[in-house]
């Protein structure tokens, strides 16, 4: 039988979960006890010791984060962005990699992280483009750092992207809605005009078409991506528009959330008047009331591939460049109704 961590742990008289950090490089340990823990595994031949050695190659620089807010009405600080944020840095620590986080929302700024990023010739860039086109990625090529793109699509081949299956996600959502008997159904949708968006409204629509129907221009309400920005447009929009559809489909969440205050203001209910299913998953989708119906996006796992990739792509273990498209799954709660039962 081999060296287990309790056998080290009893060697070295420290906790097992001492030793599990120190072997997996985690946080925690100082460096001291972390390298007598690999010398005495290497030693008494622990058998994970040589994947634990070479997990980090000396060197070999630190990750950076660059969040572009080309906008400022997409990306902010949300529990979305918190989310995968997160995702990168467990990631990122679990590698023993340091995470250096750079904002940008002006040109002023953006020359400023292009500096730090020319300065620093060992680092990975991890860009986040949820808001950015194939033309605001050209100075990060040209900085020659191993890049990947997180949450956008960029029509390149330069770099390595991540993203959300927007289309499979809003193709589910307004399925969903038409397995339920409605057949009136509306859009609300993001004025800000970002590939995700788009995705998501290419999505809906296919799944109208698939099942025989259309989308009219008099269902579909264009608000801002928030909540504020949501419930001042569907206020304005409900004094305009008397005829309403039966459901609705949100680009995001915070949009279902301002949509369901003005609805509800309206004297209407949700869902026995309208139902509404929402993007995103949210931790607030739990608690509003009803708890609405959304589509849950894998946020940390997209933080984690980010991080897998640029790690492959700053050891030259690929040559390849690759799209990741992150499956999304239907969250069901209570703001759908069911119009085939009553």
């Amino acid at each position: 039988m081999g060296v287990t961590i309790k056998d080290l742990a009893n060697q070295l008289k420290l906790s097992p979960a001492t030793i599990s950090l120190a072997l997996n490089n985690r946080p925690g340990v100082n460096e001291q006890t972390r390298a007598l823990v690999v010398e005495t595994a290497a030693k008494l031949g622990y058998e994970r010791i040589t994947q634990t050695i070479n997990r980090v190659p000396k060197g070999s620089g630190n990750i950076q984060l660059v969040v572009y807010k080309k906008f400022g009405r997409v990306v902010a600080d949300t529990p979305f962005f918190a989310a995968l944020i997160g995702g990168i840095e467990a990631q990122t620590r679990r590698h023993g990699y340091q995470l250096l986080i750079s904002q940008i929302s002006d040109h002023e700024s953006l020359d400023q992280v292009i500096k730090i990023l020319n300065n620093n010739p060992k680092d990975g860039i991890i860009l986040l483009a949820t808001e950015l086109t194939s033309e605001d990625m050209l100075p990060f090529f040209e900085t020659g750092r191993p890049l990947v793109a997180l949450d956008g699509s960029i029509a390149d081949n330069r770099c390595d992207t991540v993203l959300i299956n927007n289309y499979q996600g809003a193709f589910d959502a307004t399925a969903e809605l038409i397995r339920f008997g409605h057949r009136r159904i509306g859009y609300l949708h993001s004025l800000v005009p970002i590939y995700n968006f788009q995705q998501r409204c290419a999505g809906m629509v296919g799944a109208l078409a698939a099942a025989g129907q259309s989308l009219p221009d008099k269902y579909i309400c264009t608000v801002e991506p928030s909540i504020d920005g949501a419930y001042r447009g569907v206020k304005e929009w409900l004094e305009s528009n008397p005829e309403l559809p039966t459901a609705f489909f949100a680009d995001n969440d915070f949009i279902a959330f301002g949509a369901m205050k003005a609805l509800k203001e309206r004297g209407l209910t949700i869902p026995g008047d309208v139902s509404i299913i929402g993007f995103d998953d949210l931790p607030y989708c739990e608690i509003i009331d009803p708890p609405l119906t959304t589509i849950k996006v894998f946020k940390h796992s997209l933080g984690k591939l980010a991080v897998d990739r640029l790690l492959a792509r700053m050891r030259d273990e690929v040559a390849e460049v690759v799209r990741i498209e992150v499956a999304t799954a239907l969250v069901t709660r209570k703001s759908v109704r069911d119009i085939q039962t009553n």
